[in-house]
């Protein structure tokens, strides 16, 4: 397995999080005044990403499968839920996206989900 290395962003005032794809990023955050269900969406997957990193920062043996469904509870400000295309749409971001995307695909595909989508901008 390659092992990401990721660069702490702080983008339009969004949790910050380490971002691996820097290029991808911000293609998909440079247009989201003109999208409220992306904004919303992106808001959701950084201040997620945020959540799982403060949990996994300490290890103490944890890994994202340990976080992930209870920090995405908590990050889930817009009521999205754990479904749904939006909700697909932020793990696959996630995925392509955060230092610890292969982790959190493992889970999501271990835990039922779809194989994730390619992020396009």
């Amino acid at each position: 397995m390659m092992i990401r290395k990721g660069v702490k962003h702080q983008k339009h005032g969004f949790a910050s999080f380490l971002v691996w794809n820097q290029d991808l990023f911000d293609k998909q955050t440079v247009n989201l005044d003109d999208d409220p269900m992306q904004a919303a969406a992106v808001r959701t997957a950084c201040l997620w990403a945020h959540l799982m990193e403060q949990q996994l920062s300490t290890r103490n043996g944890k890994e994202v499968v340990d976080v992930a469904k209870q920090t995405f509870a908590e990050a889930d400000a817009y009521g999205m839920g754990e479904s749904g295309t939006v909700y697909h749409w932020i793990v696959s971001f996630l995925i392509d996206v955060w230092q610890e995307g292969d982790e959190l695909r493992e889970w999501y595909l271990a835990s039922g989900g779809m194989p994730p989508i390619i992020v396009l901008s």
